[in-house]
């Protein structure tokens, strides 16, 4: 069964930081979360539980930033090694000083126990 996770619209993206991580603090693991502003505000995620496993589905028309730094990490260890597939949009990931970028059809891996930021842009025709 699919549950929403979060939806976020112009009404409350500015609290999307406290949000996130749902109704018990327990869907993500730490870190710094922001939504762009500017046009149609929509972001929503949606979690399908599969085994012990779970697949997230991130669907937004506005650029998304969320960054894990060490001191988030010594204050939240969850060890989780998630994989991303684009559909649309691209996805930036810096790690290590090194940045990729994954598009439509390429998949990125990012391990919570390493610092990094990701950079969530949209399509020519607003998606991601």
């Amino acid at each position: 069964m699919t549950e929403t996770l979060f939806a976020f619209d112009e009404g409350n993206y500015q609290h999307c930081q406290h949000a996130y991580r749902g109704e018990r603090e327990q869907e993500y693991y730490l870190g710094d979360y922001r939504i762009e502003g500017g046009g149609e505000i929509d972001v929503r995620a949606e979690r399908e539980a599969v085994g012990a496993c779970s697949i997230l589905r991130l669907r937004s028309r506005n650029r998304l930033t969320f960054k894990r730094s060490w001191s988030h990490i010594r204050e939240d260890a969850t060890d989780v090694v998630v994989l991303w597939f684009v559909r649309s949009g691209s996805l930036r990931i810096v790690l290590s000083g090194n940045s990729s970028i994954a598009r439509p059809g390429d998949f990125a891996l990012t391990k919570s126990m390493q610092p990094f930021t990701i950079e969530c842009e949209t399509d020519g025709e607003g998606v991601h």
